[in-house]
């Protein structure tokens, strides 16, 4: 008789447990998912921790298995073991949470709108509502770090551009492109050139807006127009053949016309100078007279001298300085005069400048008047009006032993004495 009897073999097993805390505060985490698997491998087993962060996994077969550890809001981590049969194996995991990533990065560029978009260096880029700031280099590139995550506003500015905002959407830990476009404001820059020793207008002076590109000529009458000057502060450069360069400063605001006029000097023999002084007249022709005055020392020594429009004094004799060019005396009164110097004395020489009678209501300071002096060896030669009230605008001195200038630009009468 054969009998048959089935026989059941039992596989091999042990247990793993443990505990899952957080690793940075030691605190357990409930709920977290382990799953075992051979390793690169199928999961064949899985569980979760309790309130107290343990966990069991019981009838693990024998060998090196891999135990895998993942929770919301924390680093996944893994372990390889080895199980041993009929044992208990401790197997613990720290996991690390995951740091919320809430700012990002914005980079780009700034150009300019003008031909072939140049770069604008310099520019001002802030972020609305925050401490963040930069300025864009000299290939107009920006950075901000720390930007917070969602919906950004970049108020963008620079002298001679139009300010410009521009929205973008910050994602934590990633970085956003943002160029930037900037429109150049402008104004416009006209006037007249003169010869500064006749007060004639000056035909084919060459006129630039330093560091710009822009340049012309004066026209039939001395003119001359520049539109499309970035707004903010300029120079003017101006010269012509036979003549002395000089530079001017202006203030050029977006979508308004200034006028600038300028005195070239012919060239001066070496130790002379020349004083002229240009101003704008506004719609009503005012003011119509500005006086320039020159009191110094005469060379005797003893006494001084006080050049103006009723005292126009001699380049050949006493007192070697003359007004030449008196705007009364020539037909249409133009906004210029000159003073000439021919040659020095020891003691203090003072510019100034009289509102005649008082015809410019807002003071000297409305009449955007400017002076430069040619032939000076040392010290300012370019003046312009201060801003304020005031009738005399006493504007500089002349040490008659050095030549030196010495600046004194302000909306008050000169001192009386000359030594």
């Amino acid at each position: 008789e054969t009998i048959y009897k089935d026989i059941y073999l039992q596989t091999p097993t042990g247990t793993v447990r443990g505990t899952v805390k957080n690793a940075a505060n030691n605190q357990p985490i409930v709920g977290a998912q382990i799953l075992v698997g051979i390793p690169f491998g199928v999961v064949y087993y899985s569980a979760f921790t309790d309130g107290n962060g343990n966990y069991a996994l019981n009838d693990i077969p024998v060998g090196s298995l891999t135990v895998y550890v993942g929770a919301e809001g924390f680093i996944a981590q893994q372990a390889t073991t080895s199980i041993v049969f009929n044992q208990t194996k401790t197997l613990d995991f720290a996991l690390t949470p995951v740091t919320a990533t809430t700012t990002g990065t914005i980079t780009g560029t700034v150009k300019s709108t003008a031909a072939n978009n140049p770069p604008v260096a310099g520019a001002a880029i802030i972020v609305a509502g925050t401490n963040l700031s930069t300025t864009s280099g000299g290939d107009g590139s920006y950075a901000l770090s720390n930007v917070p995550a969602g919906a950004q506003t970049l108020n963008v500015s620079r002298t001679a551009f139009r300010s410009a905002t521009a929205q973008v959407t910050v994602t934590g830990g990633q970085n956003v492109t943002l160029n930037i476009s900037l429109i150049p404001s402008t104004g416009t820059v006209t006037g007249t050139i003169r010869n500064a020793q006749t007060g004639d207008p000056l035909v084919g002076a060459t006129i630039t807006v330093s560091g710009t590109g822009l340049a012309t000529t004066s026209a039939a009458g001395g003119t001359y127009t520049f539109n499309d000057v970035p707004s903010g502060a300029q120079t003017l450069s101006a010269s012509g053949s036979g003549f002395t360069a000089t530079q001017v400063p202006v203030n050029v605001t977006e979508g308004q016309t200034v006028t600038v006029n300028i005195s070239l000097s012919p060239t001066l023999p070496p130790g002379e100078m020349r004083i002229t002084l240009n101003w704008t007249k506004d719609g009503a022709a005012q003011p119509r007279d500005l006086d320039a005055h020159l009191a110094g020392p005469n060379p005797d020594g003893s006494s001084c001298f006080h050049v103006y429009y009723n005292n126009r004094g001699n380049l050949s004799a006493a007192p070697f300085a003359q007004l030449e060019v008196d705007n009364i005396s020539i037909s249409g009164a133009p906004p210029l005069e000159t003073i000439r110097i021919s040659k020095l004395a020891p003691g203090i020489y003072r510019f100034y400048v009289i509102n005649f009678r008082n015809e410019e209501p807002a003071g000297l300071s409305g009449s955007r008047a400017t002076v430069q002096i040619f032939g000076a060896t040392s010290g300012p030669t370019s003046f312009t009006v201060p801003g304020g009230s005031g009738q005399s605008w006493t504007v500089f001195e002349i040490n008659g032993q050095t030549g030196a200038i010495t600046a004194i630009n302000q909306l008050v009468s000169p001192a009386g004495n000359c030594r």
